[in-house]
């Protein structure tokens, strides 16, 4: 009887283990997309369901405040704020390319849109902006392609086809639209309310300096006269991953850990995760 018992708690200890792992999972971080000092989108692996990509919604402080399980995601994916949603490339089970959305506050489903065949073995990559209102999206399967859609309803605007490359093109938001800088090819300016993609003159400044940027590993932080630079502290040589600037902070990524940075105060404001990050200015 007692051999029986102790199976059953087990069994019933391992069940609730795996729940708990795959409702918060803390895989690597492959994208991040910060909302403002406390709250973070990433795109992350799972725990368990290591086959899983997540996207999930953080408070640094509070936790995760949802997770949406996909079964991939391609090359150049991360998730972006439009119309109150957050959207992203994914490939379903089939291999598909789509983009999905959900809601910002519960992460319940929303829309699918620019649902793409991809033929077996065919790499696929992607690029992925929003102005806000719009969800600017590119893809390079066969063809390659720039999609503006409407980020509340799903609905695509307007599609515009460049040459065919093995890589999407670059996407910049300006004050003006969107910069879409083929591999290889000239910028253009596209006007995702007028649905107007027009070559950009030779000589036209389009560059924007990054605030953040990543450096053998280290996260730098450049506005002014304010210099940050962010670590992993660790005797292992762990590299930064990824680094993005939201009004006054600085948000770090390495392995399955991320920080927001108070820039003012040159310190780490919380963070989640096993790894702990080191600021010096």
């Amino acid at each position: 009887m007692l051999g029986f018992l102790t199976l059953v708690f087990g069994i019933a200890g391992t069940a609730i283990a795996f729940w708990l792992f795959g409702r918060d999972p803390v895989g690597d971080i492959q994208a991040m997309t910060p909302l403002d000092a406390q709250r973070v989108l990433l795109l992350r692996k799972g725990h368990r369901q290591h086959d899983f990509i997540h996207l999930t919604l953080r408070d640094v402080e509070a936790g995760q405040r949802w997770s949406v399980p996909f079964r991939a995601v391609p090359e150049g994916a991360t998730p972006v704020v439009a119309g109150g949603n957050v959207a992203t490339w994914i490939r379903n089970a089939s291999g598909r390319l789509e983009l999905h959305a959900f809601d910002l506050e519960h992460g319940d489903f929303v829309f699918r849109a620019l649902a793409t065949f991809v033929p077996p073995a065919t790499d696929v990559n992607v690029s992925i902006v929003s102005d806000g209102t719009h969800v600017i999206a590119a893809a390079s399967v066969a063809e390659t392609r720039v999609y503006v859609v409407d980020g509340a309803t799903g609905r695509v605007m307007s599609t515009h086809e460049l040459d065919a490359s093995p890589h999407a093109p670059e996407l910049r938001v300006v004050s003006a639209g969107v910069v879409v800088t083929p591999h290889g090819g000239a910028p253009a300016l596209l006007d995702a309310t007028a649905g107007t993609l027009v070559p950009l003159p030779a000589g036209t400044p389009v560059a924007v300096a990054p605030r953040a940027t990543i450096d053998h590993g280290i996260a730098r932080y450049l506005s002014g006269t304010t210099r940050l630079s962010v670590r992993v502290d660790s005797s292992d040589a762990i590299a930064v991953g990824g680094a993005a600037v939201v009004d006054s902070s600085l948000w770090v990524y390495a392995e399955g850990s991320v920080a927001s940075v108070d820039v003012a105060h040159a310190r780490v404001r919380a963070s989640h995760g096993p790894l702990s990050f080191v600021v010096s200015r």
